[in-house]
């Protein structure tokens, strides 16, 4: 009786095992994520609507804490990139990675004359002082904050559980 007990629960798990790999193969087969894929896109998402740079009024945004804030954002999509096996998901992040990286070529630091970011920032800086000055700044953070939500949009057919209620708050 032991020993055919031992014989059922062996069987049992190698079916258990067997699976999810059956259901992942079944799920890349018809362009869906993975389980360990859709892990990852839902948390990303979840990190993605915890920055307030995609969401909050201009008026309460500070030009260089946007900057340190995509900045963690493109470390953490370059992250969820790498581990990622969906083609689709992969070109979404791809996209998002490409509208972060040329929003921070122009605007990082490297790249502005230093008097842009002593402690004033953008801030203190009068209309008329520097054609790139704050309204250009905010006016291409809209856009990227446009471009980010349609790629959120791209990975939520993708992985429909995806939840983003500060950026899409129709999905909510």
């Amino acid at each position: 009786m032991i020993t055919k007990a031992s014989a059922v629960s062996i069987v049992l798990g190698m079916v258990s095992k067997a699976v999810p790999n059956a259901l992942d193969a079944l799920r890349t087969k018809y362009g869906k994520p993975t389980k360990a894929d859709s892990e990852r896109l839902i948390a990303y998402a979840r990190r993605l609507d915890e920055r307030r740079v995609f969401y909050f009024p201009y008026e309460m945004e500070s030009d260089v804490m946007s900057i340190s804030s995509l900045d963690e954002v493109r470390r953490f999509t370059d992250e969820t990139l790498a581990a990622m096996g969906n083609e689709t998901a992969r070109a979404a992040l791809g996209g998002i990675l490409d509208h972060l990286r040329a929003f921070l070529d122009k605007w990082s630091g490297a790249r502005m004359p230093r008097h842009h970011w002593d402690h004033r920032g953008f801030r203190g800086m009068r209309p008329g002082d520097d054609p790139d000055g704050i309204d250009s700044f905010f006016q291409d953070l809209g856009e990227l904050r446009g471009s980010m939500k349609q790629m959120l949009e791209l990975l939520m057919l993708v992985e429909p559980k995806i939840k983003a209620p500060n950026l899409l708050p129709e999905t909510v």
